[in-house]
């Protein structure tokens, strides 16, 4: 996982030092993007340690909770690729490793040989039952110090914040 590296952060003095050397600088906005990647790479980091003590990545992980929202139904690989936003190739070697551990399966289409979607193994519902109450309980730890209120606008700010920012791309 790619990390944000920077441990010690620049200090209030210090940024607005820098704003008065590049006058398109915000302090304030700056100040945030900073806090803001230190904190989603600590977090980050943190859920990849817990799935690599079960011997799972993030994208392996991704590509298992997909599967367990409808854990009777099977998945296209190609609609797993678009969904986490990576290439076929890269959801490929994830099914691949998957299936090596017995967790999901490959469904044969006989009308449809090119076609091979995946689903869920009996093994790999049990693993996710097993995984997925401690997986949790790290996540609701790590957000416990907002209240139910604070979470609340803690989301409502971040997708804003995130529809300015699809905004943005979407406009180029």
């Amino acid at each position: 996982m790619n990390g944000f590296f920077l441990r010690n952060l620049p200090d209030r003095e210090c940024l607005d030092e820098m704003a008065q050397r590049y006058p398109e600088m915000d302090a304030d906005a700056s100040e945030v993007y900073l806090h803001f990647m230190r904190l989603g790479s600590e977090v980050g980091s943190r859920v990849a340690d817990y799935l690599s003590k079960h011997d799972l990545s993030t994208g392996r992980m991704s590509i298992l909770m997909m599967l367990n929202s409808c854990p009777e139904e099977q998945r296209n690989p190609g609609e797993l690729a678009e969904r986490c936003g990576v290439t076929p190739a890269t959801v490929t070697r994830l099914i691949d490793n998957l299936i090596k551990d017995g967790h999901i399966e490959r469904i044969v289409d006989p009308d449809n040989r090119r076609v091979s979607p995946v689903r869920l193994t009996a093994r790999g519902k049990a693993f996710l039952e097993g995984l997925l109450p401690g997986y949790f309980s790290e996540i609701a730890q790590d957000f416990g110090p907002l209240s139910a209120s604070e979470r609340k606008t803690f989301l409502s700010l971040l997708l804003k914040l995130e529809n300015h920012l699809n905004d943005k791309n979407a406009s180029k």
